[in-house]
């Protein structure tokens, strides 16, 4: 659900909208009228609409799907869609208190913390005073390098390729003939000419240097291409990954004893936490250029935002029920920025 401030609501329309969520937050996701958010509302929270004047701007935010009806309960009252959830949580959920930042400071100026100590308290702490779940997500892939490329072959239809990376982390994929292709002496001669030019290059360029050596690999066998097809796919297509999505989960029991949260949904959202980037998980859904990536449905609502620093890259995510407080959400965020910009001075 992509939404960008080329589709902006009117000042009127985002006040509507912005009391309406409110009090559905806290008539405990029932449906609200007028009259109830006047009731809860007023002038001192900056909502100056008569019943009638709100009546017709929801009943507009209707029209554009970001209000509906609620079908299960006869009433006149309304609830926000998940667009209407989506546009709360990026442009209206924004300015709240910064009373949990004032009390990490505190507690973060009487601890003397090693960064990643201070990035982890910090999470723990968030996650405890907000009851949301933060997963941080580490990328260091720029500064690895290829160290060793090795061979076992297993029988004449699969060898094994062992893989060997700069921090020591060892990996092994399988790798087979193709029947009329290309056969096992031709993976041990391309296994060969790989640990004569891969050796020491970095990970990312890995692939890109397959290319370069391709010529190389012509002379000496005669389908080339398709093995090197078979090499990308099987053995280096996870370069990328390998060394993201090392992935720390703090307050994962809010998600998991949330009653929001769908049973049926909840292993697939442990698993998307626990071994993929969320922020990657949003990229298509959401606009390529917004700095945060935000994003409510049905199963739940994210927050997510990557730090660089030099050639580390940290990826914060927030994760909540689809009608979590998106304030403490933009809070949590930001809170996390600041002190893992902080430490990177």
């Amino acid at each position: 659900m992509k939404l960008d401030k080329s589709n902006l609501l009117s000042p009127k329309m985002e006040d509507a909208l912005k009391f309406t969520v409110l009090a559905y937050m806290k008539n405990n996701k029932k449906a609200v009228s007028s009259a109830y958010i006047l009731k809860n509302f007023g002038s001192t929270d900056g909502l100056n609409y008569s019943s009638a004047k709100l009546r017709y701007l929801m009943n507009d935010l209707e029209k554009e799907n970001y209000l509906t009806k609620d079908n299960e309960v006869k009433t006149n009252g309304r609830i926000p869609t998940q667009k209407g959830l989506n546009y709360f949580a990026k442009f209206l959920a924004n300015n709240v208190t910064n009373e949990y930042t004032l009390k990490l400071d505190e507690v973060f100026n009487k601890r003397n913390l090693e960064d990643q100590q201070t990035i982890d308290t910090a999470a723990q702490l968030i996650s405890e005073m907000t009851g949301l779940t933060i997963v941080t997500t580490n990328y260091q892939t720029s500064h690895l390098l290829l160290k060793s490329v090795d061979l076992v072959v297993l029988d004449q239809s699969s060898a094994t390729v062992i893989l060997v990376m700069s921090n020591g982390e060892v990996f092994s994929k399988i790798i087979h003939p193709a029947q009329n292709l290309f056969d096992m002496n031709d993976i041990k001669v391309a296994v060969k000419i790989f640990r004569e030019y891969l050796i020491d290059v970095k990970l990312i360029n890995v692939v890109s240097k397959i290319q370069e050596i391709k010529p190389i690999l012509e002379q000496k066998i005669n389908n080339y291409q398709e093995l090197i097809k078979s090499f990308l796919v099987n053995v280096f297509e996870d370069f990328d990954a390998i060394q993201k999505y090392r992935n720390k989960i703090y307050g994962k029991s809010n998600l998991i004893l949330s009653s929001e949260i769908k049973r049926a949904e909840l292993n697939n959202l442990l698993d998307i936490m626990e071994n993929h980037s969320i922020w990657e998980m949003l990229q298509p859904q959401v606009e390529d250029s917004d700095d945060v990536k935000i994003l409510v449905n049905e199963t739940a609502s994210y927050m997510s935002k990557k730090i660089q620093s030099n050639d580390k890259v940290t990826e914060i995510s927030i994760v909540g029920s689809p009608t979590s407080n998106y304030s403490a959400m933009h809070v949590a965020l930001k809170a996390l920025d600041h002190i893992l910009s902080k430490n990177n001075k």
